[in-house]
């Protein structure tokens, strides 16, 4: 029965994701043909990385764990949880506005580690683009942990509204207004936020109330921080190796950063897709599973989202990496972007097609340890993958180009998955 629901509700929420996809893919689409492959696309996708390095993948951590604690709380009493919630509302807003001040002021140092090839002209530029985009911390944070109540509450399409309503936001903004300024571009992906949080606050308001206190701290807050630093280290596996990648990249020439960040976000428009679909309808029930200790039904629920990964991806990333060259230029053929950008772009995206797979499972595996509270393997896994990313792409790079950066995170990847299988079949 709980098989035949989750299939259901994937169905919608991969028709709402396939929307959202389709959709950032269209934004892409369009900041690829305004601004092309170029040193200013350089800057703003360098400037982006900031958010992400810094904020994006430590919220991200938190936001994993909410609806494990989430269910195990709501099991006691209804009010602790919207307690609980507040509490966390209140930590993560403080937390992200002292990110904000701290990265206003240390934001060049960020760009000379992360860039240390740009000229000073570009790392000026990449500056005051970061200047702009660090403004979306507290913004991200409230919208994230909202969508992830709702979520907990088998609301299964508020987090993938966001991608809908963030790219029609950034298409418009760009459409009306007539510049080739790309500060357009960083002011837009901030103040789509604002209208974020408007809609998640429509979508939870009727399973949260909001409870004004100013204490930040409680034992259930305590003992999730504990548990988000292995659990930030696994989930940033893909993010740290991309920016190890970006540092190298940055030294290498124009448009070099740029062609591994088309590559990487349309491996990522195919692979969180089918992913995130099965993770958003099945993880709420593999959480409760768990907490009422119907192991069988667990371990059940789990082979089947493995076979049912396998079975839809590998052929997609058969037929997506055979055909990698024409798929880059049907998609980024035009405007500014030229057909060296596309080689360019296609080269690495070869080896991103193939790591959809290893990524997906890789990613469902994690989501099971911190259900079954293993985060500490986090640590290993993250510490290693690391390893490979950086050896890889620094022995390789002079002999391979920008391939050596697609077959490291594929190799990290295949790592990934080895590991977290082997370490499942020892706790079964």
């Amino acid at each position: 029965m709980e098989k035949k629901r989750i299939i259901q509700n994937t169905i919608w929420v991969l028709a709402l994701i396939g929307v959202g996809k389709f959709l950032s893919l269209f934004r892409d689409l369009f900041i690829s043909s305004k601004f092309g492959a170029t040193r200013e696309t350089d800057s703003f996708f360098l400037a982006n990385e900031i958010p992400s390095v810094i904020f994006s993948a430590v919220l991200a951590s938190i936001c994993a764990l909410v609806i494990p604690f989430y269910n195990k709380i709501k099991l006691s009493k209804k009010d602790d949880v919207d307690v609980f919630v507040s509490r966390l509302i209140n930590l993560m807003i403080l937390v992200s506005f002292s990110l904000l001040i701290i990265s206003l002021f240390n934001i060049k140092t960020f760009i000379n580690i992360l860039a240390p090839g740009f000229d000073f002209e570009q790392q000026q530029h990449t500056v005051a683009l970061a200047n702009i985009l660090v403004f979306s911390f507290p913004l991200t944070a409230l919208t994230q942990i909202l969508a992830s109540v709702s979520n907990a509450n088998k609301n299964n399409y508020s987090l993938h509204i966001i991608p809908v309503i963030s790219a029609v936001f950034v298409i418009s903004a760009l459409y009306l207004v007539k510049s080739d300024d790309i500060e357009v571009l960083a002011i837009a992906s901030v103040l789509v936020f604002v209208l974020q949080i408007l809609f998640q606050i429509l979508i939870v308001r009727k399973y949260f109330t909001y409870h004004f206190s100013l204490k930040f701290w409680d034992n259930n807050i305590k003992a999730m921080m504990l548990l988000s630093l292995p659990v930030f280290l696994g989930l940033s596996i893909d993010q740290i190796n991309i920016t190890i990648n970006t540092m190298i990249a940055s030294k290498s020439g124009e448009g070099i950063l740029s062609a591994l960040n088309y590559a990487q976000r349309l491996e990522s428009v195919i692979n969180s897709t089918i992913i995130t679909a099965l993770i958003t309808t099945s993880f709420t029930i593999l959480s409760s599973y768990f907490e009422e200790k119907k192991q069988i039904e667990f371990n059940s629920l789990l082979l089947f989202l493995i076979k049912t990964i396998a079975v839809v991806l590998l052929p997609i990333a058969i037929f997506v990496s055979i055909n990698s060259l024409d798929i880059i230029k049907i998609i980024y053929l035009r405007g500014n972007f030229s057909l060296q950008s596309v080689e360019l772009t296609s080269s690495v995206f070869v080896f991103y097609a193939v790591n959809i797979l290893f990524a997906s499972i890789r990613e469902l595996l994690l989501r099971i340890m911190y259900i079954l509270g293993h985060t500490k393997i986090s640590f290993i896994l993250s510490g290693v993958s690391i390893f490979i990313t950086i050896v890889f792409s620094l022995t390789f790079y002079k002999t391979l180009g920008i391939k050596a950066f697609g077959i490291s995170c594929l190799l990290s990847s295949v790592f990934g998955v080895l590991y977290l299988l082997y370490f499942a079949s020892k706790i079964a």
